[in-house]
This record gives structure tokens, C-alpha cells and sequence, in this order.
């Protein structure tokens, strides 16, 4: 009947009314996390955003009071970043050179010392460090700058003064040399007369002698030989130091040298009744000196 099919359309009605209802509740519902986890995407962002904006101005604040200089550097050259150390460094007004051309030649790695006029129209020193970087997303060079005028010219005073110093030392050397040869002549005339007489006197050309006054004289000629030696040496070291003495070094058989050597001595050790042994191992190598 048509009563019946108008009950059984309300209740359609009502079942689809409900429906929705429950889907419009779910969507609300769906809406609303959406709504709070976009909210809370937001909040996370914007404390984001506030935690690099807070560290860049703490970077920025440790950047402009460091005392050495700082500057960034595009790979086109143009100036982009430089901090308030860098600046006194290197200008001589208080404009900015942010956007301007950086006139100094970049080593990146090295450290370079680059001469420099400051405000006061002095000049200064300072070292320059490049290296490589990332500023606002791109490869730049990052420039460290350091005022080491007062260490330059402590060293440059330095090398000055030790310059001095070895120019005081040489003249010394020359003076104490001049001095040992001359002395080592004045002392060798005398000394050659005094053995020559000691020799007279010993021969028994002057006279006879007594066994124990022969002995004595020849400990007296034996002591002017020792000086002589020493002095023969003295002159030769006062030589080479003073530069007038060259040495003529030539390849040499050892062995020969030694012999050489071994004859010299063999007078000497057979007037003091002496026995002198040459054991000379073979081979020898060949030694590179001067012979004379």
C-alpha cells in the first residue's frame, strides 16, 4: 500500500541521514587531526626557522667580534661577506665593500702576506689564509686575515741582528787568525835561531860536552822541535780559516799515504831507539783529501 512504501522510504531516509551523518563526523574528525598535525608541522618549522635565525645572529655576533678578519669571496671575485676586524684591516674609509671586486690575488690553502695602508695612512703586514666554502648555497672562498705587522718586523729586526752578529763573529775570526799568524812568526824566527844554537852546542862545535849536558840540550832541541810543530800547525789552521789557504783534494791510495807517513817517523822513533809497526789491512779503499 502507499502507506507502506512511504514508512519504508522514511526509513531510507533515515538510514542514509544517519550515514551521512557518520561520514560527516568521520571527514570533521579527519579534518580536524589533519588541522593539528599541520598545526604542529607549522610550530615545529617556525621554531626551526627561530633556531637558525638565533644561531646565525649568534655566528654573525662571534664573526664581527673575533679579532681576526673574515671575509667570503664568490668565485667571480665580487666581495659578498667581511666582518668589522677584516675591515679595519684593510680599508681606509668605513664604507662597505660587500659587492666590490677583492684586489688580492687567492692562493687557496696557502698563507700569503699581503702589504696593506690603514686609516692612519700606515703601513701593515697581514696574512691571508683561502679556503674553500659554501655561502647562501653556493661554492665561495672564505678569507682569514690576521695583522702580523709586529711579528714581521720583530723578525725582520731579527734577521737584521743576527746578520750583525755574524759580521761581528767573522770580523773576530779574521782578527783572532791575523793575530795567531803573526804570532806564529814572530815566534818562528826566534825559536829556529835558538835550536840552531842548541844544536852548535850539543855537536860540540863550541866545545866539548859532559854525557848528562848532551842529554839535556838534546831534551832542549827535542822540546823546540814539538813547539815548531805546533806552530807549523797553528800557522796552517790560521791559514784555511782566513781563506788563504786552498785545499787541493785528489782521489789517493791509502795504503801509499800510510807508507809515506811511516817513513817520516822511522828517523825520529830510531833516535829515541824506538820501535815503529806499519800493519796496513788490504784492501784499502781510495780516500778523497789533500795530500800536500
Amino acid at each position: 500500500s502507499i502507506f507502506d512504501r512511504l514508512q519504508c522510504d522514511r526509513q531510507q531516509l533515515r538510514e542514509f541521514s544517519e550515514d551521512l551523518k557518520r561520514q560527516v563526523a568521520e571527514q570533521t574528525a579527519e579534518l580536524r587531526r589533519t588541522s593539528e598535525a599541520l598545526q604542529e608541522e607549522l610550530s615545529q618549522h617556525q621554531h626551526a626557522e627561530d633556531s637558525l635565525r638565533l644561531s646565525r645572529e649568534s655566528f654573525h655576533s662571534i664573526v664581527e667580534r673575533t679579532v681576526d678578519g673574515m671575509a667570503v669571496v664568490d668565485p667571480e671575485g665580487i666581495i659578498r661577506f667581511v666582518n668589522a676586524a677584516a675591515k679595519s684591516m684593510l680599508l681606509r674609509d668605513s664604507s662597505s665593500p660587500v659587492g666590490r671586486q677583492f684586489s688580492f690575488p687567492l692562493k687557496l690553502g696557502e698563507s700569503t702576506d699581503i702589504t696593506v695602508t690603514r686609516r692612519d695612512s700606515s703601513k701593515g703586514v697581514v696574512e691571508m689564509r683561502t679556503m674553500d666554502t659554501e655561502w647562501e648555497g653556493k661554492e665561495s672562498h672564505l678569507m682569514m686575515f690576521r695583522d702580523v705587522t709586529e711579528q714581521r718586523e720583530a723578525e725582520e729586526a731579527l734577521r737584521a741582528n743576527h746578520a750583525e752578529v755574524e759580521k761581528t763573529l767573522r770580523e773576530l775570526s779574521e782578527t783572532k787568525s791575523r793575530f795567531v799568524a803573526e804570532a806564529s812568526h814572530e815566534l818562528r824566527t826566534p825559536l829556529a835561531i835558538i835550536r840552531e844554537f842548541v844544536s852548535l852546542v850539543h855537536d860540540g862545535i863550541v866545545g866539548p860536552l859532559a854525557p848528562k849536558q848532551k842529554e839535556c840540550l838534546q831534551s832542549a832541541i827535542r822540546n823546540c822541535d814539538r813547539v815548531t810543530t805546533l806552530i807549523n800547525t797553528m800557522l796552517d789552521i790560521a791559514w784555511i780559516e782566513t781563506g788563504k789557504q786552498e785545499m787541493h783534494r785528489v782521489k789517493a791510495e791509502l795504503r801509499s799515504m800510510l807508507t809515506e807517513i811511516y817513513n817520516d817517523f822511522l828517523p825520529k822513533c830510531a833516535a829515541r831507539r824506538q820501535q815503529l809497526t806499519l800493519e796496513v789491512p788490504d784492501p784499502l779503499p781510495t780516500v778523497y783529501c789533500d795530500v800536500s
